[in-house]
């Protein structure tokens, strides 16, 4: 009792009581009823067991010395109230080191999809963001890193919600970017609410909403950091126009992506699967010739982008298999078959966990179609599959 009497102190009462060993005698004195304790002490009791002073004492203490009711003792029970308060808000869960090493780890997380099976790097980044959340719900923190720690979990969210279109779950890209769209409201974070509108328009393309990909795009990149996400989102913006026909409106978005590179002053706020170095940009320019059937600009952007890798933009192994599959379609689509199977020989080589649902998905929609009785079996029977090597995935509707 004597222990759980000075924890129910505040810092300024718990300063002028004495010893353990006193307060013990105290104690057995008062339930010996050799005399009663002061008002100090029944309101640490009071504390303690949860009860008004009458249920724990009965009838109020006579004594010429101000109650717990009286305006001196009410008083005292403000201040001391009103300085735990003021203790709580300087207490913490979380160290500055926690959350450097939060941001570090989603960090290491998004340079890991570059060349990493999406699976397993999306567990890791779910137990990630299950850590910082858990802090959030269980503990205290103070107001900034309570912000950190949602800015942390809403830039996990993206790269889960990109992950999974990969994987082929848009449902469940939809609903980790949902999440994440919610913590990045809370704190007012534009550049979190960038990258989730990134993530959310990749899940409409590949669900084959291709209006919707190209509004959520061209919504990052207005709110957007003046970084290389907010060139991926203008190079989104061309994939979904493309993808319906709208060569102009793509090409226009193409040029924006082209002058947000020339206006990007600040580092990327995640990178990975959300940074666009040049190489991937072409990547997203090839797409646009293609639908023009500008198949020796489509090459040319090709060859851009291996030049580009050559000079040391990072690689993924995502945008090269997309850059190869774009290259076999130019190649059929300029009667160059032999072409075609060299460009996508590397890529239907590719281990199963590397299959991503997204490539599949192209190879369904854009080459098997040009890939008639006049092409060889081989190459078509390659490809089928390649395609089914990835049902271990979700799959993406076909288009």
């Amino acid at each position: 009792m004597a222990s759980a009497l000075v924890a129910a102190a505040s810092e300024r009462i718990r300063a002028g009581l004495p010893d353990r060993e006193s307060i013990i005698r105290n104690i057995k004195d008062w339930e010996a009823g050799a005399h009663k304790p002061s008002d100090r002490y029944r309101l640490l009791y009071c504390r303690v067991f949860g009860k008004s002073e009458a249920e724990l004492f009965g009838e109020a203490q006579a004594s010429e010395t101000p109650t717990p009711d009286g305006p001196t003792t009410l008083v005292n029970t403000a201040v001391d109230e009103i300085s735990e308060l003021g203790l709580w808000v300087e207490t913490t869960n979380v160290g500055t080191g926690a959350l450097a090493h939060f941001e570090d780890q989603a960090r290491y997380l998004a340079r890991e999809s570059l060349r990493a099976a999406p699976g397993p790097n999306l567990q890791r980044a779910a137990v990630l963001t299950r850590r910082i959340l858990l802090l959030v719900r269980d503990g205290h923190q103070h107001l900034t890193q309570t912000r950190d720690l949602y800015m942390i979990a809403g830039k996990l969210c993206a790269l889960m919600s990109w992950a999974s279109s990969d994987l082929g779950k848009i449902a469940d890209a939809y609903a980790y970017a949902h999440t994440g769209t919610i913590l990045a409201n809370q704190i007012g974070h534009h550049g979190v609410t960038a990258l989730l509108l990134s993530a959310r328009s990749k899940a409409a393309f590949w669900e084959g909403k291709p209006t919707d990909a190209a509004t959520l795009a061209r919504q990052g990149f207005e709110i957007s950091s003046p970084d290389s996400a907010r060139v991926l989102l203008a190079c989104q913006e061309a994939d979904a126009w493309q993808v319906q026909g709208a060569v102009g409106q793509a090409k226009v978005a193409i040029d924006r992506a082209r002058r947000a590179r020339n206006q990007i002053n600040t580092t990327d706020g995640l990178g990975g699967p959300f940074e666009c170095g040049p190489a991937r940009q072409a990547n997203y320019e090839m797409g646009v010739h293609l639908r023009a059937r500008e198949t020796a600009s489509a090459l040319k952007s090709a060859a851009e982008a291996e030049q580009a890798w050559k000079d040391g933009d990072t690689w993924a192994y995502g945008t090269w298999a997309q850059v190869r599959i774009g290259s076999a379609i130019a190649y059929v689509m300029a009667g160059q078959v032999d072409g075609a199977g060299d460009a996508l020989q590397p890529v239907l080589q590719l281990p199963d966990e590397l299959r991503l649902a997204t490539l599949a998905a192209r190879l369904t929609r854009e080459l098997t179609p040009l890939l008639g009785d006049g092409h060889p079996l081989a190459l078509r029977d390659h490809v089928r599959e390649y395609c089914l090597g990835s049902t271990t995935m979700g799959q993406i509707p076909g288009g």
